[in-house]
This record gives structure tokens, sequence and C-alpha cells, in this order.
């Protein structure tokens, strides 16, 4: 018998440029070292994809692919794209030790909260019993910040999995200098449908 899958929020690491101390099992950031400047580019444009077996492959659909629209891994209801290449945004280096000008994804349809941003992550039949998910915000300038709240949700054996705490950083936990909200996820293996979300 499976123990229960759960989510537990670890606290946000400030002020972050150097990703290098994570990753360690896998990472994935959008929109980066573009060449020039890019405004609603799909979600995979300029990616940096150091995913490793037991997540993914994202799923990166536009609307009239509605063949594979349930496996959407960035929500389409506004839709979710990439902005990069601006030169105020955090230049930064990745886990691996590559350095670059940050990206992010925009989700125009999340005012309040309202939408999954990222629809799923897959998760693999080699998921560790124990991992940590990373959201990266507060590169981009002090725009496009998710004030109101952070959460890493996920689904396992087909229910809903909430995390014991979701961080509302508000306006005063922004200050334009990379962050990142760490969540525990644990037991969330023996599932070939389980996967993870964030809503912001």
């Amino acid at each position: 018998i499976s123990q229960a899958a759960t989510i537990t929020y670890l606290g946000v690491e400030k002020d972050v440029v150097n990703f290098t101390p994570f990753g360690k099992k896998g990472f994935w950031f959008p929109g980066f070292s573009c060449p020039t400047y890019s405004f609603e580019a799909p979600t995979n444009f300029s990616e940096y994809n150091g995913l490793e077996s037991w997540t993914g492959p994202l799923k990166h659909i536009s609307k009239w692919e509605l063949k594979q629209y349930i496996n959407r891994s960035f929500s389409q209801d506004g839709p979710c794209s990439t902005i990069c290449g601006d030169l105020n945004y955090n230049e930064i280096i990745l886990p691996n030790g590559v350095n670059g000008t940050s990206g992010i994804i925009v989700d125009p349809a999340a005012a309040e909260n309202s939408n999954n941003s990222v629809n799923r992550i897959m998760l693999n039949n080699d998921t560790p019993t124990t991992f940590v998910l990373g959201i990266v915000v507060d590169n981009s300038n002090m725009e496009h910040s998710p004030v109101n709240t952070i959460k890493a949700r996920g689904e396992h054996f087909d229910e809903s999995v909430e995390p014991d705490i979701s961080p509302q950083p508000g306006m005063d936990g922004f200050n334009g200098i990379a962050d990142i909200y760490r969540f525990q996820y644990d037991e969330f293996v023996s599932d070939l449908g389980a996967y993870c979300l964030i809503n912001t």
C-alpha cells in the first residue's frame, strides 16, 4: 500500500542569481539568453531544458492543437507565453554553471490566482520518493510579479494534493532580484499519471 502523497512548503531563498546549489535532479528555465527582446513567444522559446528522465517532457502546444490539449504543460487560457531578451532581467547562473539573461513565463489569465499557469509537469516511473520543486520569481525588473499567492500543487492517483502552506509574498516580497520558492514533494510514486501543477 502506497503512502499518502504530500507537498510541504520549505521556504524561500531570497536574492538568488547563482542557481548552482539547486536543480541537482533536473531543471528548466524559460527564455534563457534570448539574442533579442521577445514578447508573447511560445513557452518553449529559447528554453534551457535540463530535465531528467523522471519528469516531463514538458508539452508545449498552441490552442489549436486540440488532440494534445489534455497533456499541455502550460495554460492556454491566456495563453501562457515567454518574455525574454530584456537586459533589465536578471543575469543568472544555471545549476550546471551556464551564464545568461533570464526570461519568464507570463499567464494573462492568472489575475487574482484564478488559474493554474502550469497545468502539468508529468512524473514518470523513476520519480524519486522525495524531490523539491523550486519556483523562480522576481527576476523580471519588478514586472509580472505573482504578488498574491505562489502555490505548488499535485495530482496522485486522480486525487488533488495541496501544499501545507501557500506563501503570499505581497509587493513587499519583491525587489527585482530572483527568489526561489521551494516545495518538497513526498511519495509521488507508483502512479504513471501523477503530475505537478503551479498556481500563481
